[in-house]
């Protein structure tokens, strides 16, 4: 049997026994790597585990790694930004703060100018890989990752220690060469059979276990090693090297303390149980982690007072509304206020320009109402303060009947109480539901398939009645098409991102009313070219990279939106200061509408969550991973 192209081999018997390794653009095939824990070594590299830098195990998933460029041994050219050692000439002393320090102007401009670059040209890729080619996935995480890093750098705040200054610019340079690869693997694709350079830059390349994917990788002029049995192919001896020991990253550990957590975990090289097929997935965050967060106290302090403060800031309003109550005893939506209570510490957090906006607006101003406030989504105060187990059935109905409680509105089904939401949530209505026996006693009620008798409420009378027949199963599936399971229902993440996207459906509705009673005979229509317009304005991430967007205050691409939606007025050429005001006095006037013509609070702005959808623990994705990602269940 004919071998494929190489240039060097070597025996692999310390990859595996009885193997050996083909290589092609390559100038050496490294030893394995050794199955011990990974360390930060002094320069913020992983040393000998270094994934950007030493090749790992091809994931069809992830075929653009292979194109990871590597740092050029030829000192003619300044090294690039994105692949510069790390030394003290990059930060500086801190202007205003002292034993602080940052990140030099002119090493952040490099950054900013390759972070656009970059950004621009990801805009194609990223909008038509989902078609073109659905089995790879595009690296939005690492771009989430790479701005984070960006961002910090750019903090005003500074480092108090040079090891967080080196792991943050470390990991920006591991988001960018990624970034860089995608970039590369994707034009060299798009180009086909044309003519590529015989000249390329050096880069990381992969390992491969199957001859005709290494043999097209290493036509593509990328690094790529085939670990195949020795007895398989008759080879050059002339061709043969010995393996290179791994010294391309510094060996010396930055620190021999265990490891204590300034950062996102995921600055961290990962615990693994196998470092050789797992450690480059785990650390870009697509498999699981054994370590656990372990925060330095200074960080671990942080995150008391923040949620120290949204508890501050709930029961702060609350104790306003109990003051008001006293004045307007039957306002049923100041009682709807002083009843919630503080939302829990993992509740998304509010907006900080809703903040000041609603400081302008008096509970005074309620517009009394006839009778209770009707929602056609649920309230999302029933979802904290409740009994845990009760709080947990709740979770679990919304998760699985997912589908039909988003899309009552659609349906022009009646908007219910808070009391009837509250039974439907729980387990109190599906149990009427079931047949009786005898005239008194119930059958028995089965929680896990409590919808299984219908209930008009919920469904309306005709589907209830096809759900009762057995002809339709409301249930839905996780946006991962995985079942929901009893266990999800628990997991904090999972409840955080549930409300924050319930909360953006409810703002949706809100703006429907609003325009409903300002403008009732041209509703229907207004409502047609209107509609996706308010769908984007309640998403809180760049619209362009799907990303968290950390200056939303500012942003005026975003602030457009909601101007487009009210008023057509010209904001571009405000100043920083002007600009800042208006949002607060635009966000004042829409929150005081709703409060003196509908009676009640519009739902707030929220920052992110953690995840991007509700999904099983095997699949979760951070926040930011697609563009507009959303979590839609699947039907069965």
């Amino acid at each position: 049997m004919s071998s494929p192209p190489y240039t060097l081999w070597a025996s692999a018997n310390d990859w595996k026994p009885g193997f050996v390794m083909l290589a092609s653009n390559v100038s050496a095939i490294p030893t394995a790597p050794p199955r011990s824990e990974v360390i930060i070594s002094a320069d913020g590299l992983w040393g000998v585990h270094e994934w950007t830098v030493y090749p790992q195990f091809h994931h069809p998933e992830f075929p653009y790694l292979a194109w990871i460029p590597l740092h050029s041994s030829n000192t003619t050219f300044p090294s690039h930004i994105i692949t510069r050692s790390i030394d003290k000439s990059m930060w500086q002393a801190h202007p205003n703060k002292s034993n602080i320090h940052s990140v030099c102007w002119d090493v952040l401009d490099e950054l900013m100018v390759k972070w656009k670059s970059t950004k621009a040209a990801l805009e194609d890729p990223f909008s038509t890989i989902s078609s073109d080619l659905s089995s790879v996935r595009c690296p939005r995480q690492v771009y989430n990752r790479a701005f984070e890093a960006l961002s910090r750098l750019e903090n005003s705040e500074g480092f108090e220690a040079w090891r967080n200054f080196v792991e943050v610019f470390r990991n920006l340079q591991r988001s960018l060469l990624e970034l860089h690869a995608f970039l590369d693997w994707w034009e060299d694709n798009r180009a086909g059979n044309k003519f590529r350079s015989p000249i390329c830059a050096p880069t990381r390349g992969s390992i491969f276990e199957d001859v005709w994917l290494y043999a097209n990788y290493a036509r593509q002029s990328v690094g790529a090693l085939l670990l195949i049995h020795r007895s398989i192919f008759s080879l050059n001896p002339t061709k043969e090297v010995a393996l290179s020991p791994r010294k391309l990253c510094k060996t010396q550990p930055m620190s021999l303390h265990a490891p204590i957590h300034a950062l996102h975990l995921w600055y961290y090289p990962p615990l693994v149980h196998d470092v050789v097929t797992e450690l480059e997935t785990a650390a870009r965050g697509y498999a699981e982690r054994l370590d656990t967060f372990n925060p330095m106290m200074g960080s671990k302090r942080k995150m008391e007072k923040s949620k120290n403060k949204v508890n501050d800031e709930a029961l702060h309003m609350a104790k306003k509304a109990k003051t008001d109550l006293a004045s307007e005893p039957n306002n049923q939506e100041l009682r709807c206020l002083t009843d919630a209570g503080a939302t829990p510490y993992w509740f998304p957090k509010i907006q900080e320009v809703w903040k000041h906006a609603i400081g302008h607006v008096s509970h005074l101003s309620l517009a009394s109402r006839e009778s209770s406030r009707r929602f056609v989504l649920p309230p999302i105060h029933l979802f904290w303060g409740g009994e845990p187990p009760n709080q947990h059935v709740y979770y679990h109905h919304y998760l699985l009947l997912f589908n039909e409680i988003k899309n009552r509105p659609e349906r022009d089904l009646p908007a219910l109480t808070t009391h009837e939401w509250r039974s439907i949530l729980g387990n109190s209505y599906w149990k009427k539901q079931w047949p009786k026996h005898d005239g008194n006693s119930s059958s028995t009620f089965d929680p896990n398939i409590f919808w299984k008798y219908g209930g008009s409420l919920l469904f309306g009378n005709e589907r209830s009645a096809d759900v009762a027949m057995g002809r339709y199963n409301p249930t839905s599936r996780l946006s991962c098409h995985c079942d929901v399971q009893l266990a999800t229902a628990d997991e904090t993440n999972i409840r955080q991102v549930v409300l924050y996207y319930l909360n953006s459906f409810h703002v949706y509705e809100e703006i429907r009313e609003m325009e409903c009673l300002q403008f009732p005979t041209t509703f229907e229509k207004r409502w047609r070219s209107l509609g996706l317009e308010v769908k984007h304005i309640v998403e809180m991430w760049d619209p362009s990279g799907g990303i968290v967007n950390t200056n939303f205050f500012c942003d005026m691409e975003v602030w457009t939106l909601w101007v487009r939606a009210v008023r057509t007025i010209e904001i571009g050429n405000l100043s920083r200061l002007d600009f800042q005001k208006f949002t607060i006095r635009l966000l004042t006037f829409f929150i005081h509408s709703f409060v003196t013509h509908l009676g009640y609070y519009p739902s707030a702005l929220l920052h992110p969550p953690t995840l991007a959808a509700h999904s099983c623990i095997h699949h979760l994705k951070k926040f930011g991973y697609g563009l507009y990602t959303l979590p839609i269940s699947v039907e069965y």
